[in-house]
């Protein structure tokens, strides 16, 4: 019978010689060296995945603010007005101040918005109406 993990520098027994240590130390640092550039490569991949992620929504958001207001505005009638808030009925009053009512309102198009009705034509007033808009 043999016994293969007989090992020794002995002519007499005629038995392999011993692996040293430092052959299974550079095996164990081989292993370890592969295992850590697996996980660090891992990582930075996940990393530029985030990060091209984030950029992505960052352009989608950018591309939103950069619509110009005018683009986006319209002119609409009083009588568009007057239709979209039931002729300023009690039931679409959202608030008073002392310059004005403010009332809900849709529109054809199921644009909602909100319009303010001024009492009476003070400077104040239309200073109240562009801290409002602004």
């Amino acid at each position: 019978m043999w016994n293969l993990a007989l090992c020794g520098f002995d002519p007499q027994l005629k038995v392999p010689p011993c692996k040293s240590s430092a052959h299974r130390r550079s095996k164990v640092l081989l292993l370890i060296i592969l295992s850590l550039s697996t996980t660090v490569t891992l990582v930075v991949l996940v990393l530029l995945f985030v990060l091209l992620k984030c950029r992505k929504k960052d352009r989608k958001l950018r591309s939103i603010l950069d619509i110009s207001p005018q683009e986006t505005w319209r002119r609409i009638s009083y009588q568009e007005l007057v239709r979209a808030t039931c002729r300023f009925n009690e039931h679409n009053l959202l608030g008073k101040g002392h310059f004005g009512s403010i009332y809900k309102g849709r529109l054809g198009d199921d644009m909602e918005l909100a319009v303010k009705v001024f009492y009476q034509q003070f400077e104040e007033a239309f200073t109240s109406f562009e801290l409002n808009v602004k």
